[in-house]
């Protein structure tokens, strides 16, 4: 045992004696262990007076920061309002939680053995008592430590101060010292506050809460609101006596804190029930001697209102939550195990909400959109619990990454939860991702499983919300600190308020507590219309050359490139984390075709913040020319805008696609997200190369990344055969084409095309509905992003290993998109084919597989298996 804890015993041990010996004399006939009990309750209830001391109240005041505690309790009493909650929170009993969390973090200090006076020096042992020296018994000292420095041997004095005045000076001690000075600091501020004696050893602080119509549980050493049992179920104390004492009198509230009244009974030997009550009777009827009958009259209801309660709680059942209250959190260990208040560890059977959520508040996120857009920001935060000050709801919203949101109630099984809620004033959105990041230390508080979840109705008068499930996700692991995993909506609703429901972290048995950096919820919202105009001047231009191409004759090589940049797009939204889906080579055979079919492809490219680069190669080969797009959000919220754009039931028809309604880009970014995350879990997570599917012989994002020369199942056999030795360059001089605009937002007849665009690729054949079904309705690339984020529906063609018809000497696996470039085929062609024997049964599937796609009626799954089915059953 070290000396500080054989210290703590010393002085537990002189207490507990010099009660016994009190007890063991009788003077007059009286037992004096009653007169010790009485002398006792007299003077705590003298001491109190000292807090109504108005000079003190003054001198509290001046150090306390109460304008700015009383302004943040009231606009969070406001705000509280003005969400709905019921019953709102009252400005009262958020000062005194604002109060709690100033005096713990930023005024008072607690003390184990003092620095040394000599040398500064923090390591110090307890070496014994001395005798106040008369400066010290001004300031109340009823005692004085002594402790001697290991490093230099000198000894330093630690005067016990006692008188709230002088501790305002000092702002240091243990509980005693915490206690009497956090009172007299409620006083001062305006709550009606008393001072709490435990019998055993232990000081803290209640007010009354008018709202509430009770007196609240306040602990300044522990930061601890409302939790009456934190000694009995926490600590592990074997309580006795617990008396509160104040202005009005004194009061027996031991029941308010145990659930184990007929067990504590047998504890409470110094004196009679009926003796206590009647001396706490007594003693306050003689404090109220000078008070107005209508004051008597009000605090004598308060008491029988208390007297009911105190009743009424010591009867009922111990909660979930009270059962995993923590042990003692300050002082060292070794002080806490000598007086026996470590507790337990919490049961990890607990699967309960925090009883109090915090307060709302301002998420102070304003700033943040413009790192990231689209970031859902403006709204109010609160969680189910959080660690103050500075490890709070909102550091989860601040887009920093030097803090994070602790909440100690989500350890050992407990579920705790952050809920992100929009303001009145602000419409309803739909989120269709959202990300969180790892905060920087203790990887068992990561996150593990946990479930989003939305609320499009204001709280009813019940004060509770409708939620409903958006997301699920179980066994989620952080590799590394400071990681961001992103998750994808596959059904996003639009809602006013969104919380994250954490039911496990990593490693349950070892964490006291669950952690996270960052929540970033992202939505389609009102672009910057001058950073984004440029991309929409470039969709505008890409559409003109389509509908100009389509209403001459149709062009399958710009369909190809349509497709082609979708596929590009696409894949980039759902591997926002991988740098290789950013990377378009030049000599790809398949980006080269693309760029070369049409010019504004290249400036709609450019637009959304690719660049021209210079990637080394092995050996001495000169570097490779390529398009590279950054990993910042602003790149990422570009390419979601030139999809949204693409894509959007008016890109077709409307020259200025983003002046659409937020509801219109709404509804267009919760289309975009079913096709990204078509075939995925409920929200497929969007970072890594995992496969899309889970099934063997099924597409796997290496299948369809275009950042390399290996064929793809997405590009047609046609494509694959078009490569020369100056594709790179060529297709690099495309981007320099400058895009001219019309007042009617055409491409004027004038503007020069690369070789190998609109003119040059005309040979099509006339029944290729691609061009046509780009240049009028959404379908032909909405279709096109559906099947690429949905290979795994196609599962059934491709074990089949379906060969295309022979196109100029060149076989290749038929895909989705170059199935309907053959949708031309009728029925009766079909049968007139197989009369000749030119096609066998995997032509006649891949054929009506694309004709059943050209319908609009099916999934690529019902049309693969139809297909199968129909020729099967020609045959």
């Amino acid at each position: 045992m070290d000396l500080d804890a054989a210290l703590a015993r010393q002085l537990q041990a002189e207490e507990q004696f010099n009660a016994r010996q009190s007890g063991s004399q009788q003077q007059g006939g009286v037992p004096s262990a009653q007169q010790a009990f009485s002398s006792r309750l007299q003077s705590s209830l003298q001491h109190t007076l000292l807090y109504e001391d108005e000079l003190l109240q003054a001198i509290s005041q001046s150090v306390m920061p109460l304008d700015c505690l009383v302004g943040s309790a009231n606009s969070a009493a406001a705000l509280s309002v003005s969400m709905g909650e019921q019953p709102a929170r009252q400005a009262e009993d958020l000062l005194a939680q604002e109060l709690l969390t100033w005096f713990k973090h930023d005024f008072f200090t607690w003390v184990n053995s003092p620095p040394c006076s000599h040398c500064g020096s923090s390591d110090m042992h307890a070496s014994g008592m001395a005798v106040p020296t008369a400066e010290e018994a001004d300031g109340n000292a009823g005692r004085v430590e002594l402790h001697t420095c290991r490093a230099c041997s000198c000894t330093t004095r630690f005067p016990r101060y006692n008188h709230p005045a002088k501790l305002l000076e000092t702002r240091q001690g243990r509980c005693g010292e915490w206690a009497n000075c956090f009172t007299l600091c409620c006083r001062a501020a305006g709550l009606e506050a008393r001072y709490i004696l435990d019998w055993t050893d232990h000081v803290w602080t209640e007010y009354y809460s008018h709202a509430h119509r009770r007196w609240i549980h306040m602990d300044p050493c522990e930061a601890a609101y409302d939790k009456p049992l934190l000694y009995e179920a926490g600590w592990g104390k074997q309580l006795s006596y617990v008396v509160a004492f104040s202005r009005h009198g004194v009061t027996d509230v031991m029941k308010r804190y145990t659930k184990q009244w007929d067990q504590l009974k047998q504890r409470r030997t110094l004196v009679t029930e009926d003796w206590l009550q009647h001396q706490c009777a007594t003693l306050t009827a003689n404090h109220r001697r000078g008070w107005t009958a209508e004051e008597k009259a009000e605090w004598e209801q308060l008491d029988r209102l208390e007297q009911a309660e105190l009743a009424d709680h010591a009867k009922a059942p111990t909660t979930l939550q009270e059962h995993t209250l923590p042990g003692r959190q300050t002082g060292s260990e070794g002080w806490r195990a000598a007086r026996g208040e470590l507790g337990n560890p919490p049961s990890s059977s607990s699967s309960s909400f925090a009883a109090n959520a915090t307060a709302f508040r301002m998420a102070d996120d304003d700033s943040v959109q413009s790192s990231k857009p689209g970031r859902l920001c403006g709204g109010v935060v609160r969680a189910s619990g959080e660690h103050t000050p500075h490890q709070t709801a909102v550091r989860a919203f601040d887009g920093g990454l030097q803090d994070k949101w602790l909440d100690f109630g989500g350890a050992n099984g407990g579920v705790t939860w952050l809920e992100y809620r929009l303001l009145p004033a602000q419409p309803a959105a739909a989120v269709i991702r959202y990300s969180l990041t790892a905060a920087e230390d203790e990887p068992n508080r990561d996150p593990c499983d946990f479930e989003l979840e939305g609320s499009l109705e204001c709280p009813a008068a019940s004060g509770t919300a409708i939620w409903r499930q958006l997301d699920k996700q179980a066994g989620v692991m952080f590799p590394s600190r400071h990681h961001t995993h992103t998750f994808a909506l596959q059904h996003p609703q639009p809602c006013r308020s969104y919380r994250l429901r954490i039911t496990a972290v990593r490693d349950p048995a070892s964490a006291n507590s669950v952690q996270l950096a960052k929540l970033d919820l992202y939505t389609l919202l009102d672009p910057p219309c001058q950073s984004q105009r440029p991309i929409s001047e470039a969709v505008t231009a890409l559409q003109a050359a389509v509908s100009k191409a389509a209403g001459s004759k149709p062009d399958s090589a710009m369909a190809k490139a349509v497709d082609t940049l979708l596929l590009v797009l696409a894949n980039i939204l759902q591997h926002p984390g991988d740098s290789k889906f950013r990377s378009l080579k030049l000599e790809n055979v398949k980006i080269k075709a693309m760029m070369l079919a049409a010019s504004e492809v290249g400036q709609v490219l450019k637009a959304a913040g690719f660049e021209e680069t210079r990637l080394p190669r092995q050996g001495k080969q000169p570097p490779e020319l390529a398009l590279t797009l950054d990993n910042s959000e602003t790149a990422t919220s570009n390419v979601f805008h030139t999809l949204t754009l693409l894509q959007s039931p008016h890109s077709m028809h409307n020259p200025a696609p983003a002046t659409l309604s937020q509801g219109q880009r709404q509804q267009s970014a919760i289309q975009l997200q079913k096709h990204v995350s078509q075939g995925n879990t409920p929200a497929q997570e969007l970072q890594g190369p995992e496969p899309l599917g889970n099934g063997e012989g099924e597409l796997s994002p290496d299948d369809m990344q275009l950042t390399d020369d290996t064929a793809t199942p997405d590009m047609p056999a046609e494509v694959e055969t078009a490569a020369d030795a100056g594709a790179g360059a060529e297709a690099a001089a495309v981007l320099e084409t400058p895009v001219a605009h019309s007042d009617a937002g055409q491409v004027p007849e004038s503007q020069p095309v690369a070789q190998g665009s609109l003119q040059a690729s005309q040979q099509a054949t006339h029944d290729t509905p691609t061009a046509q079904a780009v240049a009028h309705t959404p379908s032909a690339p909405q279709r096109q992003a559906k099947y690429n984020a949905s290979a795994s529906a196609l599962t059934q063609l491709h074990k089949l290993q379906l060969q295309s018809p022979s196109t100029e000497g060149t076989q290749g696996v038929t895909t989705p998109a170059a199935a309907a470039r053959q949708a031309g085929n009728s029925t009766e062609s079909q049968s007139a084919y197989v009369a000749a024997g030119q096609l066998d049964a995997k032509t006649l599937i891949h054929q009506e597989f694309a004709r059943l796609m050209t319908t609009k009626q099916y999934t690529p799954n019902e049309a693969a298996v139809l297909a199968i089915q129909n020729v099967r059953t020609q045959q």
